[in-house]
């Protein structure tokens, strides 16, 4: 028989019941609340596609430094084999153009690879230019045989000449010649086939420079010149050369007339430029102008303040506004140059006699 119920068993019953039934509803709660949770975690469609999108942007730019990096190397892999400074040239002109791809795409590729993309151009384009100073040709060892000087058949040395504004003689060299014509201080100076020669001359000019004959033969032959020290002077080359170099260049109006390959222009502040070349490649130079006709894009590295206008107002092919900064790898425009405003372009002619206004 089963015992009688009481007052308390009921109460009892009832409890059991009413717990159940809370706990109950909490597993409820609980399995809604993470429900919402695990949905709150599924992408929505537009999520997915964004997401695809990103997996392909970034499998883009893994293939690009993928490419980059065996660029690199594939040039690098052909230094060895370099033998001569024309096979140099090219491989410098094919790392150049890696450069440029590299630059426009930096924005998007990582930091790391950035960092040691540079340091690996860097590197590759020492050893192709260490290469290439290989390759030139080496003059040719000789014994030279000097004959004694008799002392009483010896003529008195020749006075040595100045140059100056009443005498337009060509500029004699020093007792010592060097690969370069050096120290041109105060003066116009005018490059023909013929050599250099002095047409006007202000201020503390000097003769006591060096390179005269070494700038005839180069001039002869349309060959590679280079200036080294000129301040305060104009230089007019008018001859064809293979290519300039000008190095330490200050407070100057040059012009060069015909370059078939290059000008190499480093430490120049201050200056103005009038050349028609190929190419155009500036080091370490500030605050100067640069009136070009050039057929390749114009190269500047660790400069500022630099101004660019075309040679000739004519519709030309000349792409004298293609700077390419190779210390600015940025998507933005570079600050270290911009186009010279029209209303302050002016001639070569101009620009020489406001030098030697302001040289007087």
């Amino acid at each position: 028989p089963r015992p009688p119920k009481t007052m308390a068993t009921e109460e009892a019953g009832a409890l059991l019941v009413s717990d159940v039934a809370e706990e109950t509803a909490a597993q409820e709660e609980r399995r809604r609340a993470l429900e919402c949770k695990l949905a709150s975690r599924r992408p929505a469609g537009g999520e997915k596609e964004l997401r695809k999108g990103e997996d392909e942007d970034a499998h883009a730019h893994a293939k690009e430094e993928l490419e980059l990096r065996e660029a690199i190397e594939k040039i690098g892999s052909k230094v060895p084999l370099l033998s001569s400074p024309a096979e140099c040239d090219a491989l410098l002109e094919e790392l150049r153009s890696a450069e440029q791809i590299f630059t426009r795409s930096a924005d998007a590729l990582s930091s790391y690879f950035v960092r040691t993309t540079q340091k690996s151009f860097a590197e590759t384009r020492a050893l192709i230019e260490k290469q290439a100073k290989e390759c030139a040709p080496k003059k040719k060892f000789a014994f030279k045989r000097k004959k004694r000087a008799d002392p009483k058949t010896q003529p008195p040395a020749a006075e040595k000449k100045v140059c100056t504004a009443q005498s337009p003689s060509p500029l004699e060299s020093s007792e010592t010649e060097c690969e370069y014509v050096s120290h041109l201080h105060g003066m116009h100076a005018v490059v023909t086939s013929q050599g250099i020669s002095i047409v006007k001359q202000w201020g503390e000019g000097t003769s006591e420079w060096r390179g005269s004959e070494y700038c005839r033969k180069v001039a002869e032959n349309a060959g590679k010149i280079r200036f080294s020290h000129v301040q305060d002077c104009i230089l007019d080359i008018q001859c064809p050369m293979e290519s300039v170099t000008l190095v330490n260049v200050r407070r100057c109006v040059v012009q060069c007339q015909e370059i078939h390959r290059s000008l190499f222009l480093t430490e120049a502040h201050e200056c103005e430029f009038f050349v028609t070349s190929q190419q155009c490649r500036i080091h370490d130079s500030s605050s100067s102008i640069f009136y070009l006709e050039v057929s390749g894009q114009p190269v500047i590295e660790n400069c500022e303040g630099l101004s660019f206008a075309p040679l000739s107002e004519e519709e030309t092919t000349s792409q004298w506004n293609k700077v390419q900064d190779f210390q600015w790898i940025q998507a933005a425009p570079s600050p270290n140059w911009k186009e010279l405003p029209q209303s302050s372009r002016r001639s070569f002619a101009n620009a020489c006699a406001s030098h030697e206004e302001t040289a007087k």
